[in-house]
């Protein structure tokens, strides 16, 4: 009924294909999870730049975790016009 060679060929070719498809299926559902972490109550309200900022936070956490806040503070610091401070 089926030539075996083309059955078992397609096959094989499923087989090598599979192992991928839930690592890129996990990659969006993690998206989703985090999603429902950061979209609280309180900032339904907000623009969607800053949802999609915080997202990248939430998302890329073992990265974020590694910034030095000090350096941000003072590179931004450094960028800011001295009239727009305010001294306290």
């Amino acid at each position: 009924m089926f030539n075996r060679n083309v059955l078992f060929n397609n096959f094989s070719i499923i087989l090598k294909k599979f192992p991928v498809i839930p690592v890129t299926s996990c990659k969006c559902e993690r998206s989703f999870s985090k999603l429902t972490q950061v979209k609280s109550k309180l900032r339904t309200s907000m623009v969607q730049e800053r949802l999609n900022s915080l997202m990248l936070i939430a998302i890329e956490q073992e990265i974020a975790v590694h910034i030095n806040v000090d350096a941000v503070i003072d590179d931004f610091e450094n960028k800011v016009d001295y009239k727009r401070r305010m001294n306290l």
